[in-house]
């Protein structure tokens, strides 16, 4: 009789706690808690261009546009290296947490173009999500080889 007692209470907090709203990835659009704790922690994604020769390259310019609607989300005049911070040639940023609401919980493409003379030489799709306080990069490749 007690086991049985236990059993029901135990299966009848399992049904209550599997709230369709507190699933993760469930509603990929669902506004987050603001009630959340987060670290203070501050993600970038970057990607690295280089060469056959692996050497950084240099671009003219790059930018970063959400695939969805083509909407431009920065480029290279809205990115400057931090002061302070040392510069890898060929590393350039392509999403941080400052973006965060661009993006949803299960994600959205993001692609990276760099131009040299004007042309396309680099080009790079990238997934990415947030979890409602930090980005996450579901895919796409870091390192993008370009003849030069």
């Amino acid at each position: 009789m007690r086991f049985s007692i236990v059993s029901t209470l135990f299966i009848g907090l399992v049904i209550l706690a599997c709230n369709k709203n507190s699933r993760v990835n469930d509603d990929c659009e669902s506004g987050c808690k603001p009630s959340r704790v987060c670290t203070e922690e501050f993600r970038s994604l970057m990607v690295q261009v280089v060469d056959r020769a692996n050497g950084g390259v240099e671009l003219d310019s790059f930018k970063v546009i959400r695939a969805r609607d083509q909407k431009l989300i920065f480029d290279n005049s809205k990115w400057q290296p931090q002061a302070g911070v040392s510069y890898t040639p060929g590393v350039y940023l392509v999403y941080s947490d400052a973006y965060m609401e661009e993006t949803s919980v299960c994600g959205e493409d993001f692609v990276f173009k760099g131009y040299m003379d004007n042309k396309a030489v680099a080009n790079g799709v990238f997934r990415i999500s947030h979890d409602c306080c930090h980005i996450n990069r579901v895919s796409g490749d870091t390192k993008i080889v370009i003849d030069k």
